[in-house]
């Protein structure tokens, strides 16, 4: 991922998908820690259900691309397994968007807050995108899973403005892009 050459890096990417592929097909991977693996987020659902993987593939200063599975904890041990498939560059308003795991809007994961509303789990996601040469992004994220047990990205009017001082619309998502060289938190308490 610090190679000096573009097409290395990407070369690179492309061996480490197809290995961790590889390694998730074992029977029971979904119990490996990974622990070895430092320059990518693993993140594990609080109910044990699903875990996260996501890491950031950068070409050069215009071009970062966030990729990333979702592994499915299954009772045999077979693989169950989503590729996040990034497509931010391609959405004109990712905010208001809700997508599978093929319309992704991507985001490296640093933390995932379980909630239950009407018997249906919510996980609140809070992650980090560095855009472009200019921005960064910092994403609040809902993830849930639908009938057929699929992901879905967003919730729909998941996050609402009415009571502030300037009330706005209702998003799916929540944004906060800065300046390159700035900084932004966001944490959960």
């Amino acid at each position: 991922i610090q190679g000096e050459d573009p097409v290395i890096r990407l070369r690179s990417d492309s061996n480490f998908t197809r290995t961790m592929v590889r390694a998730l097909r074992t029977p029971y991977s979904f119990d490996f820690p990974f622990d070895s693996l430092s320059t990518i987020s693993k993140l594990v659902a609080p109910d044990s259900s699903f875990r996260i993987f996501t890491w950031q593939l950068v070409k050069d200063e215009s071009y970062c691309r966030q990729k990333g599975f979702i592994q499915i904890k299954t009772t045999d041990g077979s693989l169950r397994l989503f590729p996040l498939r990034d497509v931010s560059e391609f959405t004109e308003r990712a905010n208001d968007t809700i997508a599978n795991h093929g319309g992704w809007i991507g985001a490296i994961y640093y933390r995932m807050i379980m909630k239950t509303h009407q018997s249906k789990k919510y996980y609140t996601l809070l992650g980090y995108d560095e855009h472009n040469q200019r921005t960064t992004r910092k994403w609040i994220d809902i993830l849930s899973f639908d009938e057929h047990n699929e992901p879905v990205f967003g919730l729909y009017k998941g996050f609402s403005f009415a009571e502030d001082s300037i009330p706005k619309k209702s998003l799916n998502r929540f944004l906060l892009e800065y300046k390159k060289d700035g900084r932004a938190r966001i944490q959960f308490d």
